[in-house]
């Protein structure tokens, strides 16, 4: 008796799905975009980098989706310093630093499909000074004409010593 209880109780529940008999099909179920790890990056003082990042969506075409990014270090890098390619699942990443700035940012993307369902991903940002001879930084400094830009020292690692010598063409008679 039991056993036919059973069998009664699942084709019940397979008639209330579509299944067993009837012509319904099962309902769609929107599920969340998905979105690639990025691995972290390493840029150098006053210089830009590039990473990639891949989205979908069961959904959502590649091309409807949309990524927004946010900064935990906005003066190290800002948001109007990270460019996401608008198309395709594989996008591009173009990162610029702030001008002068060493540090670590956490960037966060999030990629938000048709229906609003969002997944997001994080991954550091670590912008490190840039090493340079002292002879090439009193290079950089005097031999630039007197109406040049400043120059930022910040991003500058000075990795070695200079001899007096090295600079007498630089000294005016």
């Amino acid at each position: 008796m039991q056993a036919r209880a059973l069998i009664a109780a699942v084709a019940l529940v397979l008639a209330g799905c579509g299944g067993g008999g009837g012509s319904g099909d099962l309902p769609a179920v929107n599920m969340v975009p998905t979105i690639s790890a990025v691995a972290d990056v390493l840029v150098e003082g006053n210089g830009t980098a590039s990473t990639m990042v891949t989205v979908g969506d069961d959904q959502t075409g590649a091309d409807n989706l949309v990524i927004t990014v946010s900064s935990d270090a906005p003066v190290l890098l800002p948001e109007a310093g990270i460019v996401v390619a608008t198309a395709g699942a594989n996008r591009a990443i173009d990162l610029q630093p702030a001008i002068d700035e060493v540090g670590t940012a956490t960037v966060t993307l999030t990629v938000t499909d048709a229906n609003g369902l969002r997944a997001s991903t994080q991954f550091a940002v670590t912008v490190a000074a840039r090493d340079t001879a002292l002879a090439s930084l009193a290079r950089m400094l005097f031999a630039a004409p007197r109406d040049a830009e400043p120059v930022g020292l910040n991003a500058l690692n000075v990795i070695d010593d200079a001899q007096f010598d090295d600079f007498n063409d630089l000294l005016e008679p």
